[in-house]
């Protein structure tokens, strides 16, 4: 089924709203790129989500890795391999994945985005 331009910028406001929830700072963006400007002290708050949910321009949400956060970003375009790599990660990661947003790309490709422990 194809989403429709509403629907596709509807669940990227829900998303945003989501990971917003959880503190986590989205940013819209356009494909896979951030280019709002000023977006790396950008202040986002649910004002902000909604401002983004009228411009059709921003069709995608990625996440600022800021404070403790830590990004791991598997461009690897094999599930095997990731599955590899996600099964020999310290066993104390399992929790914060279990709340890690997570993007999945084409084939295997993922990102996780988790607290890290040091802060």
């Amino acid at each position: 089924m194809n989403m429709t331009r509403s629907d596709e910028i509807a669940a990227q406001t829900n998303i945003r709203r989501a990971l917003l929830a959880n503190g986590y700072t989205p940013l819209a963006n356009k494909d896979k790129m951030c280019i709002l400007k000023g977006w790396p002290d950008l202040f986002v708050d649910a004002a902000q989500i909604d401002v983004w949910s009228g411009q059709l321009k921003w069709r995608a949400t990625g996440v600022r890795i800021e404070r403790a956060l830590v990004a791991i970003d598997l461009d690897v375009n094999d599930a095997d391999s990731i599955n590899a790599i996600i099964d020999a990660l310290p066993a104390h990661i399992w929790e914060q994945l279990k709340r890690a947003p997570v993007r999945l790309g084409k084939g295997g490709q993922g990102v996780l985005v988790l607290p890290s422990r040091r802060g």
